[in-house]
C-alpha cells in the first residue's frame, strides 16, 4: 500500500514544522512496518551499537512496551537508561532512541 501523505504541512513558526514533519514520520515509520512499538532498554553503549549496526544481536537488553517517559523499574537497578524504540518482529525497524526519564 502506498503512503499516503495527506494534506501540506504548513507553518510559520521553523519549531512547529519541524515537530509536524517529525510526526509524519513516525507515523510513516509505524504504518509500514508490522507489529506494536516496544521498547528496548540497555546501556547508552549499547543503544549507540544497536542504532549503528541496525541490529540488537548480541546486546543486553530489557524489553517492554512501557514508555520511556516511565520506564520499567528494573530500568534503574540495571543501569539501563537508555532505549531505543521499535516495531516489528524478527528485523524490528528502529523509529526512535534516547536517554530514558528514570525515576
Amino acid at each position: 500500500m502506498p503512503w499516503e501523505v495527506g494534506d501540506p504541512i504548513i507553518d510559520d513558526t521553523p519549531d512547529v514544522l519541524k515537530s509536524l514533519i517529525v510526526a509524519s514520520l513516525n507515523i510513516y515509520n509505524i504504518q509500514h512496518a508490522a507489529g506494536p512499538i516496544t521498547y528496548h532498554y540497555m546501556t547508552e553503549q549499547d543503544a549507540r551499537t544497536a542504532v549503528a549496526n541496525k541490529s540488537f544481536e548480541g546486546l543486553t537488553r530489557l524489553v517492554s512496551p512501557q514508555s520511556p517517559a516511565q520506564p520499567p523499574a528494573a530500568c534503574a537497578s540495571l543501569g539501563r537508561d537508555w532505549f531505543v524504540a521499535a516495531v516489528g518482529g524478527v528485523q524490528p525497524n528502529m523509529v526512535a532512541w534516547g536517554k530514558a526519564i528514570l525515576q
